[in-house]
């Protein structure tokens, strides 16, 4: 049997088994999966008379999301979950690269969970030999270094083998009840989607507005008695400063598993949910969307303090990890030693949908008496003490709220602005950067709203900088590229996007700005958003201007008002 097969039995199996029981909980209303299977059936009738092919699936997290996917799977098809707020930019390229037949979609207005449309897309040379639906079980796309998405094809063995790894090592009991939130667009949506759902264990799905609020969160994960939450650690640090210690250790007391992925994890953060949560088995995990999320592991234990941030720790069982040297040597790891991390083994993905990335992305490799096909993850590593530890990247590959971000492919698109000439994106201080030459410039905010207003018809929201900076010129190595280093280092010196008076410098709710924003430079008419305040970060702050100042602000009425001088005045 091979990996899709077995992912269909499962399929068939749970629903035969467990038919009476409830599997999803959305929007206050319970769903057993003999309900879920009805309406999968309905879809996959409904797919069954259009062309063959891959299909779009434009639905938030939802049981429509589980029902759609579900049929797709049966259907021999491989599924491509989008954003409804990709713009169309970005959906053509999706469209025409996999030559997706269908779009399966649903109409946002609309009060019937169970609604849904189907669209047949129509190309002039349509190809769907380009996807193997019986090795692809989906394509998900993230930022590429040239402008555009680069769309990776994960396979049903990839899929296979991280799922019978986390079942095996950390096995679900019926009591239990697993959190989906994360975006489907993102790798770990599959696992939170499957992997309780595929042994008969209920899951709770979170809508992005409950996700958004984090005492609303956390009152639901209480209140759902949730045993297993993943979430990248910049979330997990705005949860953890919700409440104080006695009030998150009663409400997460319930929680066994956190499963803390996608960004380096802190140890001053995990040391902090270590003492919130001594009843929880705390993994970070390590991987990216071309190794099916995760490849490596750790759970945490009092020696995991001892180092500058959390292990990555050791490779999941039928995958093999290298490490590529300055000498440009690949050498299994078996001593202290560093360098950039290389994986082979079950967990590798097929590569991407263009075929020219994959030939510096993937790598045949001979060690010893065996060739292996490797993925060059970038991401430079030391083994030490029996762990690996994360170091920092090779390249301009950054994750932000554990989305993949190629600085290049952000760069790249703001260049197409006759506007600009010269633009260098940077991650500095935990925010996507964009830094301009004042040459370029005919009025400052001007040129900003000019680029937002581009990025808004061109990227995704979380590709776009969260703060601007001006310099006379930008630094340059002597072969005449633009110097990142010194960009990173210096800067703190550069100057705002604005040049204002400071008003209020000492007012209360500027230094709470100023603490979440963890810039101690912001003035009260500075624009927060371009300063350090983010989708997550924002809702800390009308959180943290409640408890700590009485104040009750609104996100809405920071989107609307977003500088510290504005707020005051609305407030007054």
């Amino acid at each position: 049997m091979n990996s899709r097969e077995k992912l269909i039995e499962y399929f068939k199996s749970v629903f035969s088994k467990y038919s009476n029981h409830t599997c999803l909980h959305f929007n206050c209303e319970s769903f057993k999966y003999k309900q879920l299977h009805a309406l999968m059936c309905q879809i996959q009738e409904a797919i069954a008379s259009y062309p063959a092919g891959p299909i779009i699936i434009k639905i938030p997290n939802s049981i429509l999301y589980y029902a759609a996917v579900i049929a797709s799977i049966l259907s021999g098809r491989t599924f491509i979950p989008v954003s409804e707020k990709y713009p169309d930019s970005m959906m053509h390229h999706i469209i025409r690269t996999t030559q997706a037949a269908l779009i399966i979609s649903t109409d946002f207005t609309n009060p019937d969970p169970t609604y849904y449309k189907i669209e047949q897309l129509r190309h002039e040379h349509c190809d769907y030999s380009k996807v193997d639906s019986e090795k692809i079980i989906a394509i998900l796309y993230s930022s590429g270094s040239t402008g555009l998405p680069k769309g990776v094809n994960i396979s049903y063995s990839s899929l296979i083998n991280r799922f019978q790894w986390m079942w095996s090592e950390f096995p679900f009991d019926k009591s239990e009840t697993q959190l989906f939130k994360s975006n489907t667009i993102f790798v770990d949506s599959i696992w939170e989607c499957f992997g309780a759902f595929l042994m008969g264990v209920k899951t709770l799905i979170l809508t992005q507005d409950e996700v958004n609020d984090p005492s609303r969160f956390l009152n639901i994960c209480e209140q759902h008695l949730v045993t297993r939450i993943t979430l990248v650690p910049s979330y997990l640090r705005v949860l953890l400063n919700t409440h104080n210690k006695e009030m998150l250790a009663k409400q997460l007391s319930h929680v066994r598993y956190w499963i803390v992925s996608g960004e380096v994890f802190d140890t001053n953060l995990a040391r902090k949910l270590y003492r919130i949560c001594p009843q929880s088995t705390i993994l970070n995990l390590y991987g990216s969307t071309e190794l099916m999320g995760d490849v490596t592991y750790h759970v945490l234990s009092p020696e995991s303090f001892t180092y500058s941030s959390i292990p990555i720790g050791k490779g999941i069982p039928n995958n093999d990890l290298f490490l590529l040297n300055e000498s440009n040597e690949v050498a299994p790891i078996n001593s202290d030693q560093s360098g950039i991390l290389v994986i082979a083994g079950l967990n590798l993905t097929p590569g991407y949908v263009d075929p020219d990335l994959n030939k510096t992305a993937f790598k045949e490799v001979i060690t010893g008496d065996t060739l292996y096909r490797c993925f060059i993850t970038n991401d430079i590593c030391t083994y030490k003490n029996g762990y690996l530890i994360y170091e920092g990247r090779a390249d301009r590959e950054v994750k932000v709220s554990g989305i993949k971000i190629n600085l290049d492919y952000i760069e790249n698109t703001i260049r197409k602005k006759d506007l600009v000439r010269n633009v260098a994106v940077i991650y500095a201080n935990a925010q996507v950067v964009c830094i301009l030459d004042n040459d370029d410039l005919h009025g400052k905010d001007k040129l900003i709203r000019c680029i937002k207003q581009h990025l808004s018809t061109e990227l995704p929201p979380y590709a776009h900088p969260s703060k601007f900076l001006f310099v006379d010129n930008l630094p340059k190595t002597y072969s005449g590229k633009t110097n990142y280093s010194i960009l990173a280092s210096e800067i703190n010196n550069y100057s705002r996007d604005t040049e204002q008076s400071i008003t209020n410098t000492n007012s209360e709710l500027l230094k709470l700005f100023r603490e979440i924003t963890e810039n101690p430079e912001l003035k009260s008419t500075d624009n927060l958003f371009e300063n350090g305040l983010t989708s997550l970060n924002v809702i800390q702050a009308t959180t943290a201007a409640r408890r700590k100042l009485n104040l009750r602000l609104s996100v809405k009425q920071i989107f609307e008002n977003p500088t510290v001088a504005t707020l005051e005045l609305k407030e007054s």
